[in-house]
C-alpha cells in the first residue's frame, strides 16, 4: 500500500515523494517528478568535476575494492585521461601500420599502456611525493611522467599511511593504475544551467574489470547517445533507448549497433550488413562474443590473415591491428573488415559519424534498459535481462572469461535484488516523468534506512504512479535527482562511512526544463 505521499510543485513541475511498506517488514521510499507538458529534454555531459576532487574521489572507490580483494595497504594511480579523439599520431594512415601488432592511434590508450608499462618493469622511484622513471627509460616515457604530474593531472594515494616504493611496488598495473574520464556531479550541472530537474541516466565504466582494456576509461558512458542531433555513441547491446525528434515527441524502442551507418571519410560501412559477434567477411564484435556460443566472453576477436580490425570508442578509431586478435574493450566494438576495404592513406584520427538505417532522425537519445513499461502494462518478467543482452560477471571464472558484460555487477533478477533505482518515462498526457528509490551500498545501511526496491517493485510502482512508458537507467550509488537545485532523495553511496551521504560523479545526465546547450 501507498502511504504518507507528500507533494510540492514548482513553475508547473510536480515532485511527490512517499513510501512503500512490505509484509515482510521492511519498506522503501521513493520520489516522483512530473514535467510540464512540453518540457525540453538533453542528454549530455555538461560540467566535468575539478580535476583534484574527482581524482581522489575515484582513487577512495577504488582503494575501497582493492581492500575487497584482500590488500591491507592497497595503493591506486589515477590519471586524467584525454578524449578518444584526441589522436597520439596526427596523420597516421593505415598503410603505416605493421602487421600483428596493434598501434594505438589515441593519446589516452597510449598513455594508460605507458603507464602500465612502466609500472610493470620495476624501473622507476618514488621520493615520497613524485613518482620518476629510471634514466634506462625511454625520453618520451620519462617526459610523460612529469607533464602528468606537474599538470596535476596524476594522484598517488594509498589506503593507510603515506604512499611508500614497497606498496607502490605491490600495485596491480590492471586494476590500480585508473585512467578517469569525464566525471561530474549532477548537483553541479543542475546549478550551472538553472535546470529545473537532472537526473543520472547511462550506465558507465566503473568496476576494475570494466577498464582493464587500455582503450577505455573509467566513467566512460556507453550505449546509444545522441545529443543535439548528433550521434555521439553506438549501441553495442540491443537494449533499450529513449529518443526523441526535433518535435520533442519520444519514443522507446530496442537499437542495437546493426540499426546504424557507420562514415568515416571515404569510407561508409552499413552494420546492417555486417555479422555481429560472428567470424565473417565484414563482421564486428562486442564484448557478448563467445557468449552464444561457449557461454562467456571470448575477450578478443578471432585471428584473420588478410583482415584489419579497427576498435572504436563512441566517434573515435581508437587502435588499429592487420591480422585480428584484438582485446575488444568493455566499452567499444571492434570492427573486423579484410584488406582492400579501407584505402592505404586512410588517416586513423578522421572523427566518425553515424546515420540510422532507417533514415529517421533524433535530436537526443541515450540507453540503458532494461525496459519497465510499454503501453501500459509491466514488461519486468523473468527472462527480461536475457532478452535485453545483459550478462553479469562471475569472477570464479579463470583470467577474463567471468568479466561479463557492462554493466558487469547488475545482477540477473528483475524480483530478488533490491537496490537504489531511477526510471525514466512519460504518462497519457505525454509528460515527462523521473522515477527514484532511495536505498544505499550493501552494507552500509542504518536502522530505519529506505531498502531499496526490485525493478519487479519499480516497474510496479511507475504502474501506480501513472508512467504508461518506462526505462530503467543506472542505480545503486549512482542514483540521484536534482529537483529545483534540492536532493529528491537522498544519496546512496556511502564508500565504506556508514551514515555519510556522497553524491556520485556520473558522465551522463538527463536534464528536463533547461535551455539548449
Amino acid at each position: 500500500m501507498m502511504n504518507s505521499v507528500q507533494s510540492m510543485n514548482v513553475k508547473g513541475y510536480t515532485a511527490q515523494r512517499g513510501c512503500r511498506e512490505r509484509g515482510d517488514g521492511t519498506w522503501f521510499r521513493w520520489g516522483l517528478v512530473t514535467c510540464p507538458v512540453g518540457t525540453p529534454v538533453q542528454f549530455g555531459s555538461a560540467f566535468r568535476a575539478p580535476i583534484p576532487s574527482k581524482l581522489h574521489v575515484v582513487a577512495h572507490m577504488r582503494l575501497l575494492k582493492a581492500r575487497q580483494r584482500g590488500l591491507e595497504q592497497p595503493v591506486v594511480i589515477a590519471w586524467d585521461t584525454y578524449d578518444h579523439v584526441d589522436p597520439w599520431q596526427r596523420g597516421l594512415t593505415l598503410g603505416q601500420v605493421p602487421v600483428d601488432r596493434l598501434v594505438h592511434s589515441s593519446r589516452h590508450s597510449h598513455v594508460q599502456h605507458t603507464l602500465r608499462e612502466l609500472m610493470r618493469s620495476g624501473r622507476w622511484t618514488w621520493d615520497g611525493q613524485t613518482l620518476r622513471a629510471d634514466d634506462s627509460v625511454d625520453t618520451d616515457t620519462r617526459l610523460l611522467l612529469t607533464c602528468l604530474q606537474e599538470a596535476g593531472r596524476m594522484v598517488v594515494v594509498s589506503w593507510d599511511g603515506p604512499v611508500t616504493a614497497e606498496k607502490l611496488a605491490k600495485l596491480d598495473p590492471d586494476k590500480d593504475i585508473v585512467g578517469v574520464g569525464p566525471l561530474g556531479q549532477p548537483s553541479l550541472v543542475a546549478a550551472r544551467l538553472q535546470a529545473p530537474v537532472v537526473f543520472n541516466s547511462a550506465f558507465f565504466v566503473l568496476e576494475e574489470e570494466d577498464y582493464f582494456s587500455e582503450f577505455s576509461r573509467l566513467g566512460d558512458g556507453y550505449g546509444l547517445h545522441i545529443h543535439g542531433g548528433e550521434t555521439i555513441a553506438l549501441p553495442l547491446f540491443r537494449r533499450t533507448a529513449v529518443l526523441v525528434d526535433e518535435h520533442g515527441q519520444a519514443v522507446m524502442k530496442s537499437m542495437g549497433p546493426q540499426d546504424f551507418v557507420l562514415q568515416w571519410h571515404q569510407v561508409q560501412f552499413d552494420l546492417g550488413t555486417f555479422t555481429l559477434n560472428a567470424p565473417g567477411e565484414f563482421a564486428m564484435y562486442t564484448r557478448r562474443y563467445g557468449l552464444d556460443t561457449v557461454g562467456y566472453p571470448l575477450g578478443c576477436t578471432p585471428k584473420r590473415p588478410g583482415g584489419v580490425d579497427f576498435v572504436v570508442i563512441n566517434r573515435a578509431m581508437v587502435g588499429v591491428k592487420r591480422g585480428g586478435g584484438v582485446v575488444i574493450p568493455q566499452n567499444g566494438l571492434v570492427i573486423s573488415v579484410p584488406e582492400g576495404a579501407v584505402p592505404e592513406n586512410q588517416i586513423l584520427d578522421r572523427v566518425l559519424h553515424y546515420r540510422l538505417r532507417s533514415g529517421e532522425a533524433y535530436t537526443e537519445a541515450m540507453q540503458a534498459g532494461p525496459r519497465l513499461v510499454k503501453a501500459g502494462m509491466a514488461v519486468a518478467h523473468d527472462g527480461l535481462l536475457q532478452a535485453e543482452e545483459f550478462h553479469r560477471k562471475d569472477l570464479t571464472l579463470e583470467g577474463n572469461c567471468g568479466y561479463g558484460v557492462l554493466p558487469t555487477d547488475f545482477a540477473m533478477d528483475v524480483d530478488g535484488t533490491r537496490a537504489a533505482r531511477t526510471a525514466l518515462g512519460w504518462n497519457k498526457q505525454g509528460q515527462w516523468q523521473v522515477l527514484a528509490v532511495e536505498s544505499v551500498n550493501a552494507g552500509m545501511e542504518e536502522a530505519g534506512e529506505s531498502m531499496g526496491c526490485t525493478l519487479a517493485e519499480l516497474a510496479e510502482l511507475a504502474l501506480e504512479l501513472g508512467l504508461v512508458d518506462a526505462v530503467n537507467l543506472d542505480g545503486g550509488g549512482s542514483t540521484s535527482v536534482q529537483f529545483f537545485g534540492g536532493h529528491l532523495l537522498r544519496p546512496a553511496d556511502r564508500r565504506g562511512l556508514p551514515g555519510i551521504m556522497f553524491e556520485r560523479p556520473v558522465p551522463l545526465m538527463g536534464c528536463l526544463g533547461a535551455d539548449p546547450q
